[in-house]
């Protein structure tokens, strides 16, 4: 038995990764949101960011090559992902002294703060030459998360919601980032000792569900008019603010 996990345990957690799945096939965010909460409640939080750092890279590496032609469409990607990987590795030392509860407020912080930008002026739009100025900073932040705590989505998914692309184009800078973020993030944690054998087992276990309901999220994404889409993306946001909240407080 995988960590002393039962039929149950094991069940709640594939679900929790098919809608996980199913939701980053359509927007290219929102797994580990709803599965490192769910899988923390059976086998603790540290365990689940590091069996979820598996996932991360071979979704988001899949997620990237099928929308690899949108790549110019994003300003500064490189200076993300490079600032990124730096970040990461910062974030895992992070890991070890910081309090889970100071980087969720942080966190939560950051999405109050741009959803009511959002409702105060709801057509904002980053202008390009900000978007250059920010990139490689978003980039740092967003590993340092990633590294520390295995969600770095609520900052990238606010940027890039913040520039307004097209639905590929949005999956493709989310799921860049991600991709080399997990990478860092998984080799930061095998350099730490900090994966054992049933964490790695658990983390290929937890790519069948994510693998199963990915590509039914991506048949349905052409289906998704640009507004939906976008109040989809915020709605997401939304919900790892609410969810940031409740381990907070």
């Amino acid at each position: 038995m995988i960590l002393g996990l039962t039929p149950f345990e094991l069940s709640a957690i594939s679900l929790s990764l098919a809608l996980g799945g199913f939701l980053k096939g359509v927007t290219g965010i929102g797994m580990p949101v709803i599965v490192i909460p769910v899988m923390a409640l059976f086998i603790g939080i540290e365990p689940a960011i590091i069996v979820m750092a598996i996932p991360g890279v071979i979704t988001n590496g899949w997620m990237t090559w099928q929308n690899r032609e949108c790549y110019k469409e994003v300003t500064g990607m490189t200076a993300i992902l490079v600032a990124g990987i730096i970040g990461t590795v910062l974030g895992v030392a992070i890991l070890y002294v910081a309090s889970e509860r100071l980087l969720s407020i942080v966190l939560f912080a950051w999405i109050v703060v741009y959803i009511a930008s959002r409702i105060l002026h709801p057509d904002f739009q980053l202008a390009l030459q900000a978007q250059r100025l920010v990139a490689p900073w978003v980039g740092a932040v967003a590993g340092i998360f990633q590294g520390a705590t295995g969600i770095c989505a609520p900052v990238l998914a606010t940027y890039f919601h913040a520039i307004r692309l097209r639905p590929n184009a949005y999956v493709l800078a989310v799921s860049a980032p991600f991709a080399l973020l997990s990478l860092a993030q998984a080799v930061s944690l095998s350099v730490a000792g900090m994966f054992t054998e049933e964490l790695l087992v658990l983390g290929v276990l937890a790519l069948v569900p994510a693998a199963v309901f990915i590509p039914l999220g991506i048949y349905v994404r052409p289906m998704i008019n640009r507004d939906l889409f976008d109040n989809l993306i915020l709605m997401l946001i939304g919900v790892m603010g609410a969810r940031l909240a409740f381990n907070s407080w």
